[in-house]
């Protein structure tokens, strides 16, 4: 269940935020995504899950192995990953926006 959404511009395009509240009392701002260079990690689950009828499995960055979000998949036996209704809820404060990035990043010879 949302708790709050919001319109959040990112990469120069808006985009729909939601705010979830964890089991554990974590709140987390979630952005959809159809796709993501990601990999699943652990065991799908179907509990506590924010969206009735998908179950839900972490997802983790490739390189650093630090937790990104999840991939969230229609519940039931014969669904596959590529299911057209499936998602990725991505942590919005582990995203990095162009902006911070060229702000971080000296082109070459400015250093």
């Amino acid at each position: 269940m949302t708790l709050n959404e919001h319109t959040m511009n990112m990469f120069g395009k808006n985009y729909v935020i939601n705010l979830f509240e964890n089991p554990d009392g974590q709140k987390f701002n979630v952005v959809a995504a159809k796709t993501a260079n990601l990999h699943f990690h652990g065991d799908i689950h179907s509990h506590a899950t924010w969206f009735p009828g998908m179950s839900w499995q972490i997802c983790v960055c490739q390189s650093c192995k630090q937790h990104m979000g999840w991939y969230f998949r229609p519940m039931g036996d014969n669904v596959g990953v590529d299911d057209k209704k499936s998602f990725i809820g991505l942590v919005v404060s582990k995203l990095i926006s162009a902006e911070y990035l060229d702000w971080v990043v000296v082109p070459r010879g400015e250093f």
